[in-house]
């Protein structure tokens, strides 16, 4: 319980929530400054809640609450946290370190592994963007059997959104910037139907409109551009710390 206890005062306060707002309803103050110092075990129902408030989807607290290593389940979700930020070197260094646990991940997680070590590839130079596209499609049929870039799934994983979003990335590198608009596009419309769910998938929001919007700058598409980066600040706005305080009701 002291690992859990750490993980929820390390988001608590990068959110820049006080301990009143996050336990209100919940426990009291009391009992969430011994859960932070790994005084107190949060029972089951407690924890669902104050995860909940912090924004967590509800894979991870169901795994969390079921997983017996909990270290493993707050690591990936730290990975899952950078890569949407776009600091790819931090995920990277996680997912790695991760390498000795993967036969005891679920799939998704395994995936999620697998798109970093092709992330690191690319960047450090072992492989080509065409080469890193076709291992990332590669991955995404792996779950996505149907997957072609013209037929894009429409219910997605976070982890499949992920190899998308990588996808696009390397199809702008090598000059299909149509395509990967056409992807993101696919993908801002997927976000645009679970924005106000307390769900994984709204985390990559931000991230598909601003490369959105970079990409039909490229194309010479003003009007479009200017859009995706006014629904990006409105999307930043509303998962900013105060956005994404869910209620309890």
């Amino acid at each position: 319980h002291r690992q859990i206890g750490m993980f929820i005062r390390q988001r608590r306060e990068e959110l820049g929530i006080n301990q009143s707002t996050l336990c209100q309803g919940v426990c009291s103050i009391s009992s969430l400054s011994k859960i932070e110092n790994g005084m107190q075990e949060p029972r089951g129902k407690t924890l669902a809640l104050l995860l909940n408030r912090l924004g967590f989807p509800a894979g991870l607290i169901n795994m969390i609450l079921v997983e017996a290593d909990v270290e493993a389940a707050i690591a990936v979700y730290n990975a899952e946290y950078l890569f949407s930020i776009e600091k790819y070197a931090e995920a990277c260094e996680i997912a790695d370190s991760l390498s000795s646990e993967y036969e005891n991940l679920t799939k998704p997680r395994q995936q999620f592994l697998d798109l970093m070590s092709i992330v690191a590839m690319q960047q450090e130079g072992y492989i080509s963007h065409i080469m890193a596209l076709t291992s990332l499609e590669k991955l995404l049929r792996d779950s996505c059997p149907s997957y072609q870039r013209d037929e894009l799934p429409d219910v997605l994983s976070f982890e499949e959104v992920c190899i998308l979003i990588r996808i696009a990335h390397q199809l702008e590198r090598i000059g299909l910037v149509e395509e990967a608009v056409a992807i993101l596009k696919h993908l801002r419309g997927i976000h645009e139907s679970v924005a106000d769910k307390n769900c994984g998938t709204p985390r990559l929001g931000t991230m598909v409109l601003a490369r959105l919007s970079k990409y039909l700058g490229i194309l010479k598409d003003l009007t479009s551009a200017l859009k995706s980066a006014s629904l990006e600040s409105r999307a930043r706005i509303r998962t900013s710390p105060a956005g994404i305080l869910p209620s309890l009701s």
